[in-house]
């Protein structure tokens, strides 16, 4: 026989484990994380609901960067095995690392979609854009973050010096223009003169 109490604990333990179930039918295919199948495990019904709402941020999270990087041909490996092993802190900041390393990867892949100015043109000249942006997206694909950060960076950075290299080139030539034309002009003065 059951006591009060007893049955009061079968009762949070059926609705947990209901919670639980709804939990997993709409997780895609990934098991739980760790910490809410051992707060399961261990009886201790009352830290479900929240675990429950912290995973779901996080599954939410891992399918709103797997869609962004998706759009630039990425997928970074590991989302899954990181989610149902690993504690739910170390998940969020796995996940939002990815978050922002995919961001920098779009934003580096956006450039291609500005239309630069004159100058920006003639200092992106002799670039190779697309090849550093396709060792980005290979990197994320590899998982490797920090190698397609540093890839997107420069991109980047590049972009935003491309109007200042574009006038110091377009300076340069101007000058040494200046210089051969001065050339000329007294080559052609005195050849007149003699």
């Amino acid at each position: 026989m059951v006591s009060g109490a007893g049955r009061s604990e079968l009762i949070r333990r059926e609705a947990a484990r209901a919670q639980y179930q709804e939990f997993v039918a709409s997780a895609g295919g990934w098991g739980a994380p760790y910490e809410l199948r051992s707060a399961l495990a261990g009886w201790s019904f009352d830290e479900v609901p929240a675990l429950i709402v912290v995973s779901a941020e996080l599954l939410a999270l891992h399918r709103d960067v797997e869609a962004r990087a998706a759009a630039i041909g990425a997928s970074i490996p590991g989302g899954r095995d990181l989610f149902e092993t690993s504690s739910l802190g170390t998940v969020r900041a796995a996940f939002e690392a990815r978050a922002d390393t995919v961001d920098l990867v779009v934003a580096a892949a956006d450039l291609d979609r500005q239309k630069p100015g004159l100058l920006q043109r003639i200092g992106l000249v002799g670039n190779n854009r697309e090849q550093v942006l396709e060792r980005a997206v290979d990197a994320l694909n590899r998982g490797d973050l920090g190698d397609a950060e540093r890839l997107s960076q420069s991109l980047l950075a590049e972009y935003s010096s491309a109007a200042d290299l574009g006038l110091d080139r377009a300076l340069g030539a101007t000058a040494a223009f200046s210089v051969l034309l001065g050339i000329g002009f007294g080559y052609w003065s005195t050849r007149r003169d003699a």
